[in-house]
Protein backbone atom coordinates (compact mmCIF):
# COMPACT_ATOMS: atom_id res chain seq x y z
CA UNK A 1 0.00 0.00 0.00
CA UNK A 2 1.33 3.60 -0.94
CA UNK A 3 0.54 7.03 1.38
CA UNK A 4 0.56 10.04 -1.42
CA UNK A 5 0.98 13.65 -0.28
CA UNK A 6 -0.56 16.19 -2.66
CA UNK A 7 1.06 19.56 -2.80
CA UNK A 8 -1.02 21.68 -4.70
CA UNK A 9 -2.69 25.38 -4.63
CA UNK A 10 -5.76 25.67 -2.97
CA UNK A 11 -8.28 25.94 -6.11
CA UNK A 12 -6.99 22.87 -7.61
CA UNK A 13 -7.38 20.69 -4.36
CA UNK A 14 -10.62 19.21 -5.65
CA UNK A 15 -8.97 18.30 -8.98
CA UNK A 16 -6.95 15.22 -7.68
CA UNK A 17 -9.39 14.02 -5.30
CA UNK A 18 -10.20 11.20 -7.82
CA UNK A 19 -7.07 8.97 -6.91
CA UNK A 20 -8.49 7.78 -3.99
CA UNK A 21 -10.22 5.39 -5.30
CA UNK A 22 -6.81 3.32 -6.27
CA UNK A 23 -7.05 0.24 -4.06
CA UNK A 24 -3.42 0.48 -3.64
CA UNK A 25 -3.70 3.82 -1.80
CA UNK A 26 -3.63 3.63 1.75
CA UNK A 27 -3.94 7.79 2.40
CA UNK A 28 -3.86 10.90 0.55
CA UNK A 29 -2.82 14.04 2.66
CA UNK A 30 -2.96 17.76 1.39
CA UNK A 31 -0.82 20.46 1.90
CA UNK A 32 -2.33 23.31 0.12
CA UNK A 33 -0.48 26.42 0.71
CA UNK A 34 2.60 26.04 -1.47
CA UNK A 35 4.27 29.54 -0.46
CA UNK A 36 4.84 28.17 3.02
CA UNK A 37 8.18 27.63 3.79
CA UNK A 38 8.36 24.08 5.02
CA UNK A 39 10.38 21.66 3.56
CA UNK A 40 9.25 18.09 2.11
CA UNK A 41 11.26 16.36 5.27
CA UNK A 42 8.96 18.80 8.02
CA UNK A 43 6.05 17.53 6.01
CA UNK A 44 6.64 14.24 6.36
CA UNK A 45 7.52 14.80 10.07
CA UNK A 46 4.29 16.23 10.32
CA UNK A 47 2.03 13.71 8.34
CA UNK A 48 -0.32 11.57 9.61
CA UNK A 49 1.26 9.09 7.56
CA UNK A 50 4.80 8.42 6.13
CA UNK A 51 3.93 9.00 2.36
CA UNK A 52 5.91 7.38 -0.20
CA UNK A 53 4.65 9.29 -3.06
CA UNK A 54 4.69 13.18 -3.60
CA UNK A 55 2.01 14.78 -6.22
CA UNK A 56 3.29 17.59 -6.74
CA UNK A 57 1.68 20.25 -9.21
CA UNK A 58 3.21 24.01 -7.03
CA UNK A 59 3.47 25.81 -9.97
CA UNK A 60 6.77 28.19 -9.81
CA UNK A 61 8.26 25.84 -7.51
CA UNK A 62 7.96 22.39 -8.92
CA UNK A 63 11.18 22.09 -9.78
CA UNK A 64 12.16 23.23 -5.49
CA UNK A 65 9.90 20.24 -4.87
CA UNK A 66 10.55 18.10 -6.75
CA UNK A 67 14.68 18.01 -5.71
CA UNK A 68 13.68 17.94 -2.33
CA UNK A 69 10.87 14.96 -3.05
CA UNK A 70 14.06 12.97 -4.84
CA UNK A 71 16.71 13.63 -2.68
CA UNK A 72 14.50 12.47 0.44
CA UNK A 73 13.82 9.10 -1.54
CA UNK A 74 10.22 9.72 -2.37
CA UNK A 75 8.68 9.12 -5.75
CA UNK A 76 7.35 11.50 -8.21
CA UNK A 77 4.38 12.26 -9.93
CA UNK A 78 4.87 15.60 -11.79
CA UNK A 79 2.11 17.62 -13.05
CA UNK A 80 2.72 20.68 -15.04
CA UNK A 81 5.81 19.13 -16.43
CA UNK A 82 6.55 21.78 -19.50
CA UNK A 83 7.45 24.19 -16.75
CA UNK A 84 10.60 22.59 -16.42
CA UNK A 85 13.36 23.37 -18.81
CA UNK A 86 15.36 20.36 -20.58
CA UNK A 87 18.07 21.03 -18.00
CA UNK A 88 16.23 20.64 -14.59
CA UNK A 89 14.49 17.81 -16.19
CA UNK A 90 18.37 15.86 -16.91
CA UNK A 91 18.98 16.78 -12.85
CA UNK A 92 16.32 15.52 -11.90
CA UNK A 93 16.95 12.38 -14.20
CA UNK A 94 20.27 11.91 -12.30
CA UNK A 95 18.77 12.58 -9.58
CA UNK A 96 16.54 9.90 -9.29
CA UNK A 97 18.71 7.38 -10.79
CA UNK A 98 21.13 8.25 -7.74
CA UNK A 99 18.40 8.02 -5.00
CA UNK A 100 16.98 4.82 -6.77
CA UNK A 101 13.21 6.63 -6.87
CA UNK A 102 10.40 6.45 -9.69
CA UNK A 103 8.96 9.71 -11.59
CA UNK A 104 6.15 10.47 -13.67
CA UNK A 105 5.06 13.43 -15.86
CA UNK A 106 1.90 13.49 -16.02
CA UNK A 107 0.06 15.44 -18.82
CA UNK A 108 3.39 14.95 -21.15
CA UNK A 109 1.63 13.12 -23.04
CA UNK A 110 -2.08 10.95 -23.23
CA UNK A 111 -2.12 7.07 -22.59
CA UNK A 112 -4.38 5.64 -24.71
CA UNK A 113 -7.19 3.67 -23.65
CA UNK A 114 -8.32 -0.34 -25.13
CA UNK A 115 -4.84 -0.34 -26.85
CA UNK A 116 -1.98 -2.03 -26.41
CA UNK A 117 1.22 -0.23 -26.68
CA UNK A 118 4.02 0.61 -27.55
CA UNK A 119 3.81 -0.70 -30.66
CA UNK A 120 6.45 -3.80 -31.86
CA UNK A 121 5.29 -2.98 -35.59
CA UNK A 122 6.24 -0.33 -37.62
CA UNK A 123 2.80 1.90 -38.12
CA UNK A 124 1.87 5.23 -40.21
CA UNK A 125 -0.08 7.57 -37.65
CA UNK A 126 -2.60 10.31 -38.87
CA UNK A 127 -3.07 13.06 -36.16
CA UNK A 128 -5.45 15.93 -37.22
CA UNK A 129 -6.12 19.07 -34.54
CA UNK A 130 -8.45 21.78 -34.89
CA UNK A 131 -9.07 24.35 -32.91
CA UNK A 132 -10.34 27.99 -32.32
CA UNK A 133 -8.82 30.75 -32.92
CA UNK A 134 -10.20 32.83 -30.80
CA UNK A 135 -8.13 33.68 -27.34
CA UNK A 136 -5.61 31.19 -28.82
CA UNK A 137 -2.07 32.50 -28.50
CA UNK A 138 1.49 31.23 -29.21
CA UNK A 139 2.39 29.23 -25.54
CA UNK A 140 -1.43 27.31 -26.10
CA UNK A 141 -0.25 26.77 -29.82
CA UNK A 142 3.12 24.91 -28.67
CA UNK A 143 2.07 23.05 -25.50
CA UNK A 144 -1.05 21.47 -27.97
CA UNK A 145 1.51 21.04 -30.90
CA UNK A 146 3.87 19.17 -28.07
CA UNK A 147 1.14 17.52 -26.68
CA UNK A 148 -0.25 15.88 -29.36
CA UNK A 149 3.19 14.60 -30.80
CA UNK A 150 4.55 13.43 -27.83
CA UNK A 151 1.00 11.30 -26.92
CA UNK A 152 1.70 9.46 -30.73
CA UNK A 153 5.29 9.34 -29.34
CA UNK A 154 4.33 7.54 -26.87
CA UNK A 155 3.09 4.94 -29.18
CA UNK A 156 6.55 3.56 -30.41
CA UNK A 157 9.27 2.69 -28.20
CA UNK A 158 11.94 4.07 -30.95
CA UNK A 159 13.68 7.16 -31.62
CA UNK A 160 12.32 9.73 -33.58
CA UNK A 161 14.67 10.31 -36.30
CA UNK A 162 13.67 13.32 -38.05
CA UNK A 163 10.88 15.97 -37.47
CA UNK A 164 10.12 18.30 -40.19
CA UNK A 165 7.87 21.32 -39.41
CA UNK A 166 5.20 23.28 -42.42
CA UNK A 167 3.39 26.16 -41.66
CA UNK A 168 1.18 28.39 -44.04
CA UNK A 169 1.10 31.57 -44.04
CA UNK A 170 4.90 31.22 -44.27
CA UNK A 171 6.56 33.65 -41.63
CA UNK A 172 3.40 34.09 -39.69
CA UNK A 173 3.10 35.47 -36.33
CA UNK A 174 -0.08 32.91 -35.63
CA UNK A 175 -0.16 30.14 -38.53
CA UNK A 176 -3.40 28.97 -39.59
CA UNK A 177 -2.06 25.71 -40.48
CA UNK A 178 0.85 23.50 -39.18
CA UNK A 179 1.69 20.15 -40.43
CA UNK A 180 4.41 18.21 -38.41
CA UNK A 181 6.37 15.06 -40.38
CA UNK A 182 8.03 12.74 -37.70
CA UNK A 183 9.97 9.75 -38.89
CA UNK A 184 11.04 7.11 -36.62
CA UNK A 185 13.57 4.77 -36.79
CA UNK A 186 11.88 1.66 -36.85
CA UNK A 187 10.45 3.28 -40.24
CA UNK A 188 7.59 4.24 -38.49
CA UNK A 189 5.77 7.45 -39.05
CA UNK A 190 3.46 10.44 -38.29
CA UNK A 191 1.58 13.36 -39.98
CA UNK A 192 0.11 15.89 -37.28
CA UNK A 193 -2.07 18.64 -39.06
CA UNK A 194 -3.76 21.83 -36.94
CA UNK A 195 -5.79 23.59 -38.01
CA UNK A 196 -7.37 26.91 -36.36
CA UNK A 197 -10.72 27.21 -37.06
CA UNK A 198 -12.18 31.16 -36.92
CA UNK A 199 -15.46 29.31 -35.42
CA UNK A 200 -15.33 28.24 -31.75
CA UNK A 201 -15.79 24.42 -32.61
CA UNK A 202 -12.88 22.28 -31.90
CA UNK A 203 -12.18 18.37 -33.32
CA UNK A 204 -9.21 16.07 -32.79
CA UNK A 205 -9.29 12.66 -34.97
CA UNK A 206 -6.38 10.00 -34.50
CA UNK A 207 -5.41 7.14 -37.29
CA UNK A 208 -2.90 4.30 -36.42
CA UNK A 209 -2.62 1.60 -38.69
CA UNK A 210 -0.19 -0.98 -39.67
CA UNK A 211 -0.39 -4.54 -41.22
CA UNK A 212 -1.76 -6.16 -38.03
CA UNK A 213 -4.10 -3.80 -37.23
CA UNK A 214 -6.10 -0.19 -37.58
CA UNK A 215 -7.18 1.63 -34.71
CA UNK A 216 -9.01 5.14 -33.97
CA UNK A 217 -6.93 6.59 -30.98
CA UNK A 218 -8.92 8.48 -28.24
CA UNK A 219 -6.29 11.30 -27.30
CA UNK A 220 -7.65 13.79 -23.93
CA UNK A 221 -6.86 17.08 -23.45
CA UNK A 222 -4.00 18.29 -20.80
CA UNK A 223 -5.01 17.79 -17.11
CA UNK A 224 -7.65 15.76 -17.33
CA UNK A 225 -9.40 13.98 -14.06
CA UNK A 226 -8.91 10.09 -15.53
CA UNK A 227 -6.18 10.71 -16.95
CA UNK A 228 -4.63 11.46 -13.70
CA UNK A 229 -6.19 8.68 -12.36
CA UNK A 230 -4.41 6.43 -14.92
CA UNK A 231 -1.06 7.73 -14.40
CA UNK A 232 -0.91 7.48 -10.24
CA UNK A 233 -1.89 3.55 -11.11
CA UNK A 234 1.20 3.62 -13.70
CA UNK A 235 3.49 4.80 -11.00
CA UNK A 236 2.80 2.67 -8.84
CA UNK A 237 2.66 -0.07 -10.71
CA UNK A 238 6.49 1.20 -11.80
CA UNK A 239 7.50 1.60 -8.13
CA UNK A 240 6.26 -2.41 -7.94
CA UNK A 241 8.09 -3.90 -11.14
CA UNK A 242 10.72 -1.73 -10.74
CA UNK A 243 10.51 -0.59 -14.17
CA UNK A 244 10.50 2.99 -15.76
CA UNK A 245 6.97 4.35 -16.38
CA UNK A 246 6.34 5.17 -20.19
CA UNK A 247 5.88 8.74 -18.81
CA UNK A 248 9.25 8.55 -17.43
CA UNK A 249 12.28 10.37 -18.64
CA UNK A 250 12.88 9.28 -22.06
CA UNK A 251 9.38 10.24 -22.89
CA UNK A 252 10.50 13.79 -21.85
CA UNK A 253 13.33 13.84 -23.87
CA UNK A 254 11.23 13.13 -26.72
CA UNK A 255 9.13 15.87 -25.83
CA UNK A 256 11.57 18.21 -25.62
CA UNK A 257 12.72 17.31 -28.98
CA UNK A 258 9.54 17.79 -30.99
CA UNK A 259 9.52 21.28 -28.79
CA UNK A 260 12.92 22.19 -30.10
CA UNK A 261 11.79 21.81 -34.24
CA UNK A 262 8.48 23.23 -33.46
CA UNK A 263 10.05 26.71 -32.10
CA UNK A 264 12.83 26.63 -34.24
CA UNK A 265 10.76 26.21 -37.41
CA UNK A 266 8.39 28.36 -36.82
CA UNK A 267 10.54 31.02 -35.11
CA UNK A 268 9.08 31.03 -31.69
CA UNK A 269 12.16 30.67 -29.69
CA UNK A 270 12.24 32.56 -26.85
Amino acid sequence: MHNICIICNENDASFFKGISSNPKVSSIEFFIDTNAQQSISEKRENSQEQFDIVLLHAGEKNFEYATESIKNGLHLLLTNSYSLSANEINYLRQLSIEMGVHVLFSGLANTPVNLSYPFTVPFIANLTRTVSVKGTNREFLINLIRFDLTSLALLCPYEIRKIRVYELPLCSSTPSKVMVLIDFNNNSASTYHLNLNPTNSAQLTVDVESQQFQEEVSIYNPANQFQLSKDTDMLISSIETGKEPLLGFQLAGKSFQILDAITKKLGWEN
